[in-house]
């Protein structure tokens, strides 16, 4: 229709006429092309905010899962402790909570800090529906630190494999089953575990003698007091991944994505 009506003033030469109706037609394409570009812009904003909300929600279960392996592993010292201290007194006086000590120390929590909302904003590319570089940097900082700090708190100790190693697997056994951990679900449905506290084991004192002996070796107290130290790194750790996933949560609180 524009097409035909601008033919027909060329052809009537209404020069002024024809000027109307290009400048119609350029605006037309402005107009159209900022409409286009606004919808994109909202796309993207509403992108944006639905990930941030996303990612808070990730930091939030992040900061419970860190908090509960921390006390988990505080727990762990404590054991690890006692049995280091025993190891120090002669065997004989060693009895069936040195042995429960001994186990618990072995105990390690190995998975992964969750990141699926942030993964999924590289898998899919959209990174860039953030605006504000400031957000992007402090993402990016964040799980990358996360990832860097991964391999110390997935580490598992020596001690672990030579103290299951060597126990009798009849005492590993009644462990496990008069003391076992105790797994909760967190609000977003992961699993968070926890040892027993205020228990004991029975054991025949045959049984007991047997087994101190048989872990009563200078490399399983070597291994232990190595396990004690990294449990110290971890609680180090988690310590600062705690407090920089409440500093995120904190600025994203406050930005305009």
């Amino acid at each position: 229709m524009i097409l035909r009506r601008l033919t027909a003033k060329f052809k009537k030469q209404d020069w002024f006429a024809v000027a109307i109706e290009i400048v119609v037609v350029i605006l037309g394409v402005f107009i159209g092309i900022e409409v286009a570009n606004w919808n994109t812009a909202l796309k993207q904003h509403d992108a944006a905010s639905t990930y941030v909300t996303r990612i808070r929600e990730d930091l939030a279960e992040n900061i419970a899962d860190l908090e509960s392996r921390k006390a988990y592993y505080q727990q762990v010292k404590a054991h690890a402790m006692a049995a280091l201290a025993a190891f120090d007194h002669p065997t004989e006086s060693r009895d069936p909570q040195f042995l429960l000590d001994a186990y618990q120390a072995s105990q390690i929590i190995a998975r992964t800090v969750g990141r699926n909302t942030y993964d999924e904003i590289l898998s899919v590319g959209a990174i860039n529906s953030f605006s504000d570089v400031a957000v992007r940097k402090q993402l990016a900082y964040y799980y990358l630190n996360l990832r860097n700090y991964e391999g110390l708190l997935s580490y598992i100790p020596p001690y672990r494999e030579s103290l299951r190693r060597h126990m009798p697997y009849a005492v590993q056994r009644e462990i496990v089953t008069k003391c076992p951990e105790r797994v909760n679900v967190s609000f977003s449905g992961s699993s968070i575990a926890a040892l027993t506290d205020q228990c004991s084991i029975v054991l025949p004192p045959a049984d007991v003698a047997a087994a101190v002996a048989a872990v009563d070796i200078p490399e399983i107290k070597l291994d232990l007091n190595r396990s004690l130290a990294d449990i110290d790194t971890k609680l180090i750790l988690y310590d600062r991944v705690i407090a920089r996933a409440k500093a995120l949560d904190a600025f994203l609180a406050q930005q305009d994505p």
